[in-house]
């Protein structure tokens, strides 16, 4: 919370998750990385702010692991990654008047598209 002579501004960070099955996110983040609950894995991941772009279980190992990368990839393994999803919600109030904004920041996710070619016959 900032205070400024009659003006008070309050920032809430809030942190969703969103579930993808069978692709994973590129790259471990740094330290420790692998988890045995979701929920563990979830609070390290926030914590580690931009460093962690999500989590990803691992069925061989059976560990969730904190990973770098943000975008998702098709898995020959059959993972399942979940993107965090961070929202910033600002209030200020000024003269007894309040005023709210909510900023969402989502990772626009690229998927390649395969160009056929054209054979022609002669």
């Amino acid at each position: 919370m900032v205070v400024r002579g009659q003006r008070t501004t309050i920032r809430r960070v809030r942190v969703s998750w969103k579930q993808h099955n069978g692709v994973y996110l590129a790259g471990y983040s740094k330290g420790k990385h692998k988890y045995n609950k979701l929920q563990t894995a979830a609070r390290a991941c926030y914590k580690r702010g931009k460093g962690c772009g999500g989590i990803t279980y691992e069925p061989k190992s059976k560990k969730f692991t904190l990973r770098r990368g943000t975008k998702l990839r098709r898995s020959p393994s059959r993972e399942v990654s979940w993107l965090k999803v961070v929202t910033f919600s600002t209030s200020s109030r000024r003269g007894g008047a309040k005023v709210t904004r909510r900023v969402v920041r989502r990772r626009v996710v690229r998927r390649r598209v395969v160009r056929r070619r054209v054979v022609r016959r002669r």
